[in-house]
């Protein structure tokens, strides 16, 4: 069987896009080519890949579809590092470089990397995207970034992790509050968070009991929140310390040191183009200097 490249891009974009119109407007093709696409493939592979429903108008994939979409996605993965890597050695000294960040790398960690590579390639152009750990590895896999550096382990074995940084973190609460850990109320980030998955770990590793908890999507807002009293909450040091030395927080004792690994993410079947593998060289020669 020999899949139709032009058939799958379509189907690809079809999924992205949850639409046939707005697949189509992005291809630059009528929606009745986008149909027939569609129509093609599957008489090709001999499986329905998408069901529609007349009633509300909506797609969704079949489990055949899901499947090739996975594919597809790491086909067109490629082929976008290809076109990039090929412009790249062209003229190395123009470019660009899309960097994915959790919130904490890229509020606290992120910008003298990128001070440096720019005195470096000052013709590349970069952005920056940023959301908590599971935002940022859904945007690698659909290959809308380059790279990224975030504070939990991916959950997709086609993500390569390498650890990158220590990032100190504690336990924090205001001052004059009494902790009673199966008492008190913990302040939380949203699921997908790898400061989340950290504090729930070390939760359920000391057998407390969350009697009550709040979820706050930033952890500049929790710890601001811990400081008025509102609860307790295992933050990394670095987002407590302005807080930490004006007194407004404290510090718990665990006895023991807590750390966590920020992480380096690519993906394993998609090469890097000359300029993340310049990022990637930076950030490990310079890990344990800024």
């Amino acid at each position: 069987m020999n899949l139709n490249i032009s058939a799958l891009r379509i189907f690809y974009s079809v999924a992205m896009e949850g639409s046939f119109t707005r697949a189509a407007t992005t291809l630059c093709i009528s929606q009745p080519g986008v149909s027939k696409g569609i129509k093609e493939l599957e008489q090709q592979i001999g499986l329905c890949l998408i069901e529609r429903s007349a009633r509300s108008r909506t797609l969704r994939l079949t489990a055949a579809g899901e499947s090739l979409f996975a594919h597809a996605r790491s086909i067109f993965a490629i082929e976008k590092s290809a076109i990039t890597e090929m412009q790249a050695l062209v003229d190395i000294t123009a470019g660009s470089l899309t960097i994915g960040a959790s919130t904490t790398v890229a509020g606290y960690w992120l910008a003298p990397y990128i001070a440096e590579f720019k005195k470096q390639h000052a013709g590349i152009s970069i952005d920056v995207i940023v959301g908590n750990t599971a935002h940022i590895e859904q945007k690698l896999l659909d290959a809308a970034i380059d790279i990224a550096l975030v504070e939990g382990q991916p959950n997709q074995p086609s993500i390569k992790a390498s650890p990158w940084k220590k990032d100190a973190m504690s336990l924090w609460t205001a001052p004059g509050q009494t902790f009673d850990p199966n008492q008190c109320t913990w302040l939380l980030r949203e699921a997908g968070s790898g400061t989340r998955d950290v504090a729930t770990s070390l939760i359920v590793k000391n057998n407390w009991k969350i009697k009550e908890e709040i979820c706050i999507g930033s952890n500049e807002a929790i710890a601001r929140a811990v400081a008025s009293g509102l609860g307790v909450a295992f933050l990394p040091d670095v987002v407590c310390q302005e807080l930490y030395e004006l007194k407004r927080l404290i510090r718990i004792d665990m006895r023991t040191a807590l750390h966590r690994n920020l992480y380096e993410l690519t993906l394993e079947k998609r090469p890097l183009a000359p300029g993340a593998r310049a990022f990637s060289n930076l950030l490990n020669s310079r890990a344990e200097i800024l």
